[in-house]
């Protein structure tokens, strides 16, 4: 089973908000807020929608930008959770709605914080998967776009 998910980079003209994670097994690193698409859902609705839970901010989903996948290899955990053991990520280009961001109000369980980062920044720090690390710049400016790869990982991660 390939478990669709729709992950936002959500510009607001000069930064990009990710999540801030830790788990016992990757230590610290970043993530694109967003996550699994509902049965009846759209790709944008379910990012529209997982964006508000992780983030507390109310985002228009604009384009998709990228794709890519992530298949895990620990056997435990993919017999615990089939579900979650092959991920299509769907990554789309977000702007924040105008209003106020509200609580959270359904964070990832290895999710500390959602964090606004500059361009640069994005770019350098530890994102993943790992696929995404240092392409968050060109994806925003059109440099970059497409399929990125699949990247087969030991442990889960959000």
């Amino acid at each position: 089973m390939i478990r669709s998910t729709a992950k936002g980079i959500l510009y607001d003209g000069q930064r990009v908000l990710l999540n801030l994670c830790q788990d016992p097994f990757n230590g610290r690193y970043y993530t694109l807020p967003g996550g699994g698409q509902l049965e009846t859902e759209s790709l944008p609705d379910a990012l529209e929608r997982e964006m508000l839970e992780e983030t507390g901010y109310p985002v228009e989903c604009r384009q998709l930008l990228a794709v890519c996948e992530v298949r895990c290899l620990d056997a435990a955990f993919n017999h615990l959770y089939p579900e979650y053991s092959h991920k299509l990520y769907h990554i789309f280009l977000c702007h924040p709605l105008a209003g106020h961001r509200q609580v959270p109000t359904e964070t990832d369980s290895m999710q500390l914080i959602s964090e606004w980062l500059t361009l640069d920044q994005a770019d350098r720090v530890r994102l993943k998967p790992d696929c995404l690390q240092g392409v968050i710049s060109g994806l925003i400016n059109g440099t970059l776009s497409g399929y990125l790869g699949l990247q087969q990982i030991p442990y889960n991660h959000g």
